[in-house]
C-alpha cells in the first residue's frame, strides 16, 4: 500500500483528485493508498484509487479540477501557483499525473 502525503490535506467527500509531479503516482485502478498529512506522523484516511491520467501539466483544463481535493486548486492558474510553491523549478510543460481516489475509511 502506497503512503501519499499532503501539505494542504483537505478534501471532499467521495471523490477527489490530487495532481502529482511525473508519473511515480500512475497507480493501479482499485489500489489503496494510505493518506498522510505531512505536519503529522498518523495516517489520517485509507482510500482507494479510482484511475489516473498521465499528460503535461500545460494540458490541465480548468474542468478537469473540479474535484481537486485542495480548494487554492481548482483552477489551472490557481494550481500551477500551488505546484511551483512546493516546486520552486516547476514547469508548465512537465509530465505530471492526476489521481482520482474515493476518500475512504477514516483512520
Amino acid at each position: 500500500m502506497e503512503k501519499m502525503y499532503f501539505s494542504n490535506p483537505v478534501f471532499n467527500a467521495g471523490k477527489n483528485l490530487t495532481v502529482r509531479r511525473g508519473i511515480k503516482w500512475n497507480l493501479h485502478d482499485s489500489q489503496q493508498v494510505i493518506i498522510y498529512d505531512v505536519n503529522i506522523p498518523k495516517a489520517l484516511y485509507f482510500d482507494v484509487v479510482i484511475k489516473t491520467e498521465v499528460m503535461r501539466f500545460c494540458d490541465l483544463e480548468d474542468q478537469m479540477l473540479v474535484d481537486e481535493h485542495d480548494p487554492l486548486g481548482r483552477t489551472y492558474f490557481s494550481l500551477f501557483a500551488e505546484m511551483y510553491k512546493i516546486y520552486p523549478e516547476f514547469d508548465a510543460r512537465e509530465i505530471v499525473t492526476l489521481v482520482y481516489f474515493d476518500l475512504g475509511c477514516k483512520k
